[in-house]
């Protein structure tokens, strides 16, 4: 009896290892079998992207291709002009300046305007100046991103953009900044303009 016992519990081990080893050999012969969709049709950053899929679902990325290509993105638009720069106190409940705004026109190589619809990101350092006397960004008064603009926003000579101080920070009046403004088109493409002589507390022309 004691014979019939080991021998079944010998058979059931043994049936236990080659199954596993089974199992083993079929993940490892798992492949991949990748499709992929058709390249989008906005270059977006510089790149246009596709989805691709593993139909045999091996759990790795090992032959897959490569899902982003590196695309161009034609403008007319040659520079990003700044009109009216302006900083203000725009909420009642709040001292000092608060806000600020400026005119973007987005220009041609003929000096023309172009009524681009997009989104605007914008960043805003204080000058200073380094040991050579040389005027530098400061310190990072704050960040903006995704200001939607769409073409019939724009007047004759621009469309306005408008951003809020964070409520630790109020500009002193004598203030100068950097301001880095990019518009990025429907399109994808990205055009990028700096000023340094945004005077926080009183309006400037350009």
């Amino acid at each position: 009896m004691k014979k019939i016992i080991i021998l079944s519990l010998v058979l059931l081990v043994a049936t236990s290892l080659c199954v596993q080893q089974e199992v083993e050999t079929y993940e490892e012969a798992c492949t991949p079998e990748w499709i992929c969709g058709d390249w989008g049709e906005t270059c977006l950053n510089y790149e246009l992207t596709r989805d691709c899929e593993d139909l045999n679902a091996c759990d790795t990325d090992d032959g897959k291709p490569e899902g982003t290509k590196y695309c161009e993105v034609y403008t007319d638009i040659t520079s990003l002009h700044f009109l009216l720069l302006t900083s203000k106190n725009s909420n009642p409940n709040r001292d000092g300046l608060d806000s600020f705004d400026f005119k973007l026109a987005p220009k041609d190589a003929k000096g023309s305007t172009i009524k681009q619809a997009g989104t605007v990101d914008i960043k805003l350092w204080l000058r200073e100046y380094d040991d050579e006397n040389q005027a530098v960004k400061g310190d990072l008064v704050d960040e903006w991103f995704d200001i939607e603009i769409a073409e019939d926003d724009y007047e004759y000579t621009g469309v306005y953009v408008s951003a809020s101080f964070d409520e630790d920070f109020t500009p002193d009046p004598s203030d100068y900044a950097f301001l880095e403004v990019t518009l990025t088109t429907t399109e994808g493409a990205k055009i990028v303009e700096t000023k340094e002589n945004f005077l926080l507390g009183r309006q400037v022309f350009y």
